[in-house]
């Protein structure tokens, strides 16, 4: 599989120059961050394409468990390469003082002692 490259030039490990992909990993990382980060209805082609984290997050009425599967449903649907690759994710919540925090880390167990390939703190 080939991919374009879409890594942020602030991104660690970017590499300059650099066009395509074929990396199962760094293929799985940036579909993630894709689809986290795109609202549905901004892809041309595909209004239920993407998350929308930020939106999803503060819909009122959604449990921990229905943001769950949501992410899974997209997971499951747009980059099955991070459940070839043995990717998964865990969400944690907390109370903060002015606003609540969401905290969520996408691992790939290739990756070096465990470190979240994608993690995002959502206020």
């Amino acid at each position: 599989m080939i991919e374009i490259y879409n890594r942020d030039p602030s991104d660690p490990g970017y590499k300059t120059g650099q066009v395509e992909i074929t990396d199962p990993v760094e293929i799985a990382t940036g579909q993630i961050k894709m689809l986290l980060l795109t609202n549905k209805g901004e892809v041309l082609g595909d209004p239920k394409f993407g998350i929308g984290l930020d939106q999803l997050l503060f819909e009122f009425d959604l449990s921990e468990d229905s943001i769950r599967e949501e992410i899974r449903k997209h997971i499951f649907i747009y980059a099955p390469i991070f459940r070839e690759v043995g990717g998964y994710f865990d969400m944690k919540f907390f109370v903060g003082s002015k606003r609540d925090i969401g905290v969520f880390d996408f691992f790939i167990p290739v990756s070096d002692n465990n470190i979240p390939v994608v993690s995002l703190k959502v206020t």
